[in-house]
């Protein structure tokens, strides 16, 4: 078809684009904050060693530490690295759009638009979690509707496994995968009379992604020598952090009344940039700086004391939370010297609207029951929700494929007839 070949020149040029943007926006020129910590973390001599090596996701820094090893610490082995998973990111969401919309050409136009999604390029020329992790969920979610079609144990398990793995390198996409698991387990309960499957399924689904989720702690454990598991690592000062209402806040950490370790003054892009910028100067409700102890007595604690705040104050948290998630740049990609990451933060206007759309175009075409519309609409009010980080742009990223890819097939979808069940 003429469409489908125009597509693939269109996609081809946004892939070689891509593959060359880490070359001219190099990682190794953005190491500060995150970027410098995430890189430090995979050093010889660092992993599980340093304060932050041990509270954050252990999965990444492995795996940054065996891509420095083979493509090697320079700009050109980085960039080639972060070239390529910013390639395959793209084709990862295609699988997924090739099972989810009717026909090739709409999956081809989903992926022309994710290759040249600006958020989706200018993340790759920093060394974030992010970048690792778009394309991981895109495999995630693909297998989970591959597994939908085949209803086989295997095939379920394949996307268990899947998710374990995205977990494991963001912990916050826990969100997506409550909702398509539980999605997949209720699917396969209703064409399975079988009792011992559905309890051996879910027991091994269950395991699965328990142990994904426990190696955090795990991890937390063989640096310190004591853990805590909800929420693990660095969610633990995030959480603390959220419920102080503060700007910004210092940690110490404390063991059986011996400090561990003392951070410094961190804030958050959310808090400190404008996000309705250029038309208001806003950025917080949130004042103040908060000193935040994490008190650990126990060798396991279930969850670390932090404040407490009142209905009041978590509604008003909530919604700047909402504020951010859809108004904020995202950062560190936000440079105002590169075309790419410009072009990303302008975008962050596009994002209610496309909310609006979906929700109208859900209702419209009697579509709010399905699975694509729960999974954005549902991860949009987990995120606004769990009460457990700042919320800036950058935690958008995830969801903005979702998003998308929501959009369009509600746009390719054909209204649901009402049922008429009254008889004669």
């Amino acid at each position: 078809m003429r469409i489908q070949r125009f597509l693939y020149l269109v996609i081809f040029i946004g892939l070689v684009f891509r593959f060359f943007y880490p070359f001219f926006s190099s990682p190794l020129d953005h190491l500060y904050s995150d970027p410098y910590r995430h890189r430090e973390n995979a050093m010889p001599g660092s992993l599980g060693v340093g304060f932050f090596s041990i509270l954050d996701p252990p999965l990444p820094q492995f795996i940054l530490q065996a891509a420095i090893y083979v493509f090697g610490d320079t700009v050109f082995g980085l960039a080639s690295y972060f070239g390529l998973l910013c390639v395959i990111t793209p084709w990862c969401w295609y699988r997924w759009g090739r099972l989810i919309f009717p026909s090739k050409t709409i999956a081809l136009v989903f992926m022309a638009v994710i290759t040249y999604l600006p958020s989706w390029i200018s993340i790759y020329s920093y060394v974030m979690d992010e970048p690792l992790l778009l394309p991981s969920l895109g495999i995630s979610l693909w297998l989970s509707w591959r597994a939908k079609q085949k209803m086989t144990i295997p095939a379920i398990l394949l996307a268990t496994f899947a998710w374990a793995f995205s977990m494991c390198i963001k912990l916050n996409v826990a969100f997506e995968l409550v909702i398509v698991i539980s999605w997949l387990l209720l699917a396969y309960f209703r064409q399975n009379i079988d009792m011992r499957k559905k309890v051996c399924l879910t027991l091994i689904v269950g395991s699965t992604l328990a142990l994904a989720y426990l190696s955090y702690p795990l991890w937390v454990y063989k640096g310190f020598g004591f853990t805590w598991l909800f929420p693990p690592g660095t969610a633990a000062l995030n959480r603390g952090w959220y419920m102080s209402n503060a700007v910004g806040y210092t940690a110490t950490l404390v063991y059986k009344g011996k400090i561990v370790e003392q951070t410094g003054n961190f804030g958050s892009n959310g808090t400190s940039s404008q996000p309705f910028a250029p038309f208001s100067d806003w950025s917080t409700w949130r004042t103040g700086h908060y000193n935040y102890t994490m008190v650990c007595n126990d060798v396991i604690t279930l969850v670390l004391p932090c404040g407490t705040i009142t209905w009041k104050e978590r509604l008003r948290n909530m919604t700047e939370e909402a504020l951010h998630f859809f108004f904020c740049q995202s950062w560190p990609d936000a440079r105002d010297d590169d075309p790419v990451q410009e072009a990303q933060i302008l975008m962050r206007w596009v994002w209610s609207f496309l909310t609006l759309g979906i929700i109208v175009l859900a209702i419209a075409k009697r579509q709010l029951k399905n699975i694509l519309v729960i999974l954005c609409l549902g991860t949009l009010l987990f995120y606004i929700l769990s009460n457990c980080s700042m919320i800036d742009g950058r935690y958008r990223k995830p969801w903005e494929g979702i998003a998308i890819a929501t959009f369009i097939y509600l746009c390719a979808s054909p209204k649901i007839k009402k049922i008429n069940n009254k008889t004669n």
